[in-house]
């Protein structure tokens, strides 16, 4: 295989999880397949001259991931997260076309070579491309110093942003509600479950208690579990800025379910989740609602968010 430009990423870029030996092997077939290789978030490609590609990370979550299943076996569910830019230097390099890929290995082999987790970003030709590789561009050459590229579909894995994964649970929390709804159809229980979740992020910079759009259920009178989940982060505010979520019933807010929480823009808090779970007793006509209010933030970047009723009596 042809010698190219390496970026050794360090060992605590490296986050292993599922498909491990130390896994059961009924989990492990369970779990198989449900990240999706590619790029969930950053790794964001531009060239800065002097023969040199730059990735960066998400301006707003600070950081670069991607997952993958490692080579070798067995093969292991891998994620790969830095909060570093790096640069590809490809002075000298003179085969085109080329892909800068990031490359994992995981395994388990007897002392003193145990333990080998390893990553890199790389670039390798297309013969030498292997399963499990994540290719982050496909370059073409150098134009007066200018690194030549593509993020084309087919040059780049990207998989659509640093929602695609919270959308994951989204399926996954879709798919236990209707089951739920499936068991205990037959058991006489009436149950309700909301329609109302979405993943595309919504902005809301009210001062006040504000509906966080689509949560709002208008259901049958009765006695319900109200469940509110939400993924989210802030835009300005100051250095810790501060932000509450409530649940709303009939316009009025249903004691005991109001939080407040500071945001912690960068490292592994760059998103923050909240989780609201209240009794809420419905008279025919009143509506349910989620809702988020600016304390001391300029406004509040939703994404991932439920709103669940479950009727127990």
């Amino acid at each position: 295989m042809a010698t190219f430009p390496v970026y050794q990423l360090p060992v605590s870029a490296n986050k292993v999880r599922f498909q491990e030996p130390y896994v059961s092997e009924g989990l492990n077939y369970k779990v198989a397949g449900i990240f999706p290789r590619g790029i969930y978030n950053g790794y964001s490609v531009v060239a800065i001259g002097a023969n040199k590609l730059r990735f960066t990370v998400d301006p707003v979550r600070g950081d670069s991931v991607a997952a993958t299943d490692t080579y070798g076996v067995p093969s292991t569910c891998m994620t790969v997260r830095t909060t570093q830019v790096i640069d590809i230097d490809f002075t000298g390099h003179a085969t085109f076309p080329v892909y800068v890929i990031i490359r994992t290995l995981y395994q388990l082999i007897p002392a003193p070579f145990s333990g080998l987790t390893d990553s890199k970003i790389m670039t390798v030709v297309a013969g030498d491309l292997r399963y499990g590789d994540i290719k982050l561009c496909k370059v073409t050459g150098i134009v007066a110093g200018v690194v030549q590229f593509s993020i084309a579909s087919g040059d780049r894995d990207d998989l659509g942003g640093p929602l695609v994964s919270r959308n994951l649970f989204n399926d996954l929390a879709a798919a236990l509600s209707a089951q739920i709804a499936a068991a205990v159809a037959g058991m006489g229980i009436n149950y309700h479950v909301s329609a109302g979740s979405a993943s595309s992020s919504v902005t809301i910079g009210a001062v006040v208690d504000t509906l966080i759009p689509p949560l709002t259920i208008s259901p049958a009178a009765g006695n319900y579990i109200a469940t509110f989940f939400g993924n989210w982060a802030t835009t300005g505010g100051g250095v810790f800025p501060r932000v509450g979520f409530s649940i709303y019933k009939g316009g009025i807010l249903v004691p005991a379910t109001d939080i407040a929480r500071y945001f912690y823009p960068t490292g592994s808090n760059a998103n923050q989740e909240s989780c609201i779970v209240g009794k809420v007793s419905v008279v025919a006509g009143q509506a349910v609602e989620a809702r988020c209010i600016n304390i001391t933030s300029s406004s509040i970047l939703v994404y991932s968010r439920s709103l669940t009723l479950l009727k127990v009596q």
